[in-house]
């Protein structure tokens, strides 16, 4: 794998460097497509085995495949999204479901997201988002700061980009290890299966990270 399957995109979108744009960007994307994306996969998903009792915030869950799922487990689950119009489709599926206490959704860029004052998460997923911003740091202290001392982040992204126009970058496991451990996070474990069955066929990266239960 070389360097540049794993950076940002030299050819950027001009959208990618305003939120506003960004938002009407994933607006318009997930309004059109986003029944497309309200299958759980679990492929991406088997080694992220919470416990009964964890509390999960999904950041970046457009149409909430992982918060269905986890929400019907029995998991109280916060929602984030920047695009309102996957989190009004959600709010639809999962109203009058017998989980839809279990689920919380919040309008904002995970950039900006910071949970209520006392609140932390026993664990944070941040799925398939990493490869459409071109600095993936803001996403990680976002989730460092919303994990509990102890608590599990879980990443999946594609290691290579893929040519679709919203994937800026693939995430490597080095550099995603990097920046982990850069942000206080231990016990960090990488995967890298393929993308299957779907097409086209191309390596994940997988991470498993815990915020260190006290700053070295």
């Amino acid at each position: 794998m070389t360097n540049d399957q794993t950076t940002a995109s030299t050819t950027t979108p001009s959208w990618l460097n305003d939120l506003d744009a960004y938002r009407d960007h994933y607006e318009q994307r997930l309004a059109d497509d986003g029944h497309k994306l309200e299958r759980f996969n679990l492929n991406r998903m088997r080694w992220f085995t919470p416990r009964p009792e964890w509390t999960i915030l999904d950041l970046g869950c457009g149409t909430g495949a992982s918060i269905v799922e986890y929400a019907r487990r029995g998991h109280q689950v916060v929602g984030v999204d920047v695009a309102q119009s996957a989190l009004t489709r959600l709010r639809i599926r999962i109203t009058d479901q017998p989980f839809e206490k279990n689920v919380k959704l919040v309008h904002s860029s995970i950039e900006d997201y910071r949970p209520p004052a006392g609140t932390s998460y026993d664990a944070v997923l941040c799925c398939d988002v990493l490869e459409h911003v071109i600095d993936m740091k803001p996403v990680l202290e976002t989730a460092q700061q919303c994990l509990r001392p102890g608590g599990l982040f879980y990443v999946t992204a594609p290691a290579v980009r893929v040519g679709q126009a919203e994937h800026v970058r693939g995430v490597g496991p080095s550099e995603l290890v990097r920046h982990l451990v850069d942000m206080g996070f231990d016990n960090i474990q990488t995967l890298m299966p393929w993308n299957r069955p779907e097409l086209p066929h191309y390596p994940l990266t997988i991470c498993t990270a815990y915020r260190q239960e006290k700053h070295r």
